[in-house]
């Protein structure tokens, strides 16, 4: 089965700015250590083989691993994006790879060959090993993965009856949080520096648990909590008096984008 080449991959790589292209995910695709690790794999929006997800059977195999089918991904959102592809349709993947290499992309460098050569080389199994439980209030029973490229890794999937586990719901927290962090990052009365990880903390810490790991019955709190924060920014407050929404209600997202 033809592979995609070491020319497209290094583009690839390059115009990614090294991070998963999966929305909110800053998971790099190669760590900065002495021995470069690789978290990332390439993942194809049209599938490469008949029963993968996304197959087209009008592709040739060069349109297959052609730069534009291609997107990527940390292990845990190839695996999330695959297992629902439903969901994420050759569309919504289209657009994710387009919104983030629009933000991230950078020039091509010489080093990049040798993260392109590990992207390719990256062949990774993963093993069901039983569940861990994470010791925080609200928290739910969660599934462990050991992940193997060369040596052991981990990495944790969102548990069954979660709200990382629920796609929609995910997709919809996500997007408030990026309401919330574009509006409060636009507020020029600002005195300090606005961190893009406090709203995210500030959940952690009211709800005892990352707001994925938390128990689906407990996504309208933590939506409300999200969308209160949005209300108290200066540009939501602006936009209210002159009549317009901060953001959709959940219904009104799930519709739009037809999830």
């Amino acid at each position: 089965m033809a592979e995609p080449t070491l020319k497209i991959i290094k583009r690839l790589f390059a115009h990614s700015g090294n991070k998963c292209a999966f929305p909110e995910c800053k998971t790099d695709l190669v760590e900065a250590n002495e021995n470069g690790t690789v978290l990332g794999e390439i993942c194809h929006i049209k599938a490469r083989s008949p029963k993968g997800p996304r197959f087209d059977n009008e592709q040739t195999d060069q349109e297959r691993n052609a730069y534009d089918n291609l997107i990527l991904l940390c292990a845990n959102h190839h695996k999330l994006v695959d297992d629902n592809a439903n969901i994420f349709n050759v569309s919504v993947l289209s657009e994710m790879k387009k919104s983030h290499e629009e933000r991230m992309k950078r020039g091509e460098r010489e080093e990049d060959v040798f993260f392109a050569k590990k992207l390719i080389n990256n062949t990774q199994f993963i093993e069901n090993k039983g569940n861990l439980i994470i010791n925080s209030p609200g928290a739910t029973q969660i599934s462990q993965l050991n992940v193997t490229n060369k040596k052991a890794k981990i990495v944790v999937l969102p548990p069954s009856g979660s709200i990382g586990h629920n796609v929609a719901l995910t997709a919809y927290i996500q997007h408030l949080i990026r309401r919330y962090n574009e509006y409060a990052s636009a507020d020029t009365s600002r005195k300090r520096k606005f961190n893009y990880g406090a709203l995210s903390k500030n959940i952690d810490d009211r709800f005892g648990s990352t707001w994925r790991q938390l128990p689906v019955e407990k996504s309208p709190d933590v939506i409300k909590y999200i969308q209160s924060r949005i209300n108290r920014t200066r540009i939501a407050k602006i936009n209210r008096g002159k009549g317009y929404k901060a953001y959709s209600t959940l219904d009104e997202w799930l519709a739009k984008y037809n999830i």
